[in-house]
């Protein structure tokens, strides 16, 4: 048979094997009548018989994992003989096998991510320039390829906002902690850090302190903004060089909220002055954010706070 495409996708509830293309080719020895009873077999196998086989035959294949892993291609030889009974089972069954000796085989053809969010961080990536990878482990996301990268990147952010912290790592490790956001319009960068402030979970009070202490050394002014460039911009690369610092996850809403709440209490800056009084009603986004960052970190940016 030519290139048979698995997507397969593990999580920690449930498995899905996906055969993105299946073509098969068959050479039958015998007459007109033998054809015409294979390609019938083959017709009912593939159409309506295979996919609960192939269930049954790798229920227990992926056991135990919650990675996602993409093959690129199997090619199944089946040797049918003279007998076409059971023809699902026995694809199912042959597929399964060859399944099992992909995923340990550490080819160039199976690629496995430790989790969905690794999975996405690694597309992101490669959209963003940040990782050289190939494109066919990514039909999946297919649909965010008509999207510049900087909005596909932005809105799976807002979706999953510890992507942040996977795309930092990758952006650290081609030098560069902000390069994430590189090129990105300071509109862009305010818009998704207000998303992440108004609408993110910051976690406990412990995460918060912790967000706070992590962001503190990179809160200082020594980053250089634009003409007219928002302060809400720069705290979004403020929080991503302390992301690519932290040694132990914080959650991603809470070391941008500390970014923001810190750089808003700067003196001098121009939301200090306005942020310790809530903002009216109707206020633009970004004074919100400013207000509920004050607030949410409040006296844990103090000196000595816990």
């Amino acid at each position: 048979m030519p290139p048979l495409v698995p997507a397969i996708t593990g999580d920690p509830t449930e498995h899905r094997v996906e055969i993105g293309r299946l073509a098969n080719r068959c050479h039958v020895l015998g007459g007109q009548q033998a054809a015409q009873q294979i390609r019938s077999a083959f017709d009912a196998a593939l159409g309506t018989e295979l996919p609960r086989a192939l269930g049954r035959a790798t229920e227990s294949l992926f056991d135990g994992r919650d990675d996602v892993v993409r093959i690129r291609h199997l090619h199944v030889a089946l040797d049918l003989g003279v007998a076409v009974d059971s023809l699902a089972e026995r694809l199912a069954d042959r597929i399964a096998g060859l399944l099992r000796d992909a995923l340990v085989s550490g080819t160039g053809d199976v690629v496995t991510w430790a989790d969905h969010d690794d999975y996405v961080a690694d597309y992101l990536a490669r959209r963003l320039g940040l990782a050289q990878l190939p494109a066919w482990p990514f039909e999946d996301l297919a649909a965010l390829d008509h999207l510049p990268a900087e909005r596909a990147t932005a809105e799976m952010v807002r979706q999953r906002p510890v992507l942040l912290a996977r795309l930092v790592r990758r952006g650290a490790a081609a030098g560069a902690a902000d390069g994430v956001v590189a090129g990105w319009s300071p509109a862009t960068q305010a818009a998704l850090t207000v998303t992440l402030v108004l609408e993110g979970d910051p976690g406990t009070t412990a995460e918060l302190a912790a967000a706070v202490a992590l962001v503190g050394p990179y809160a200082e002014p020594t980053l250089d903004r634009g003409p007219g460039e928002p302060l809400v911009a720069e705290a979004l690369r403020v929080a991503l060089r302390a992301l690519a610092a932290s040694t132990t996850p914080v959650p991603v809403p809470a070391v941008v909220t500390a970014a923001l709440a810190l750089l808003a209490a700067r003196p001098g800056s121009a939301a200090e002055a306005t942020a310790s009084s809530p903002p009216p009603p109707g206020a633009d986004p970004v004074a919100r954010a400013v207000a509920r960052a004050r607030s949410l970190v409040g006296d844990l940016a103090a000196p000595g706070a816990p």
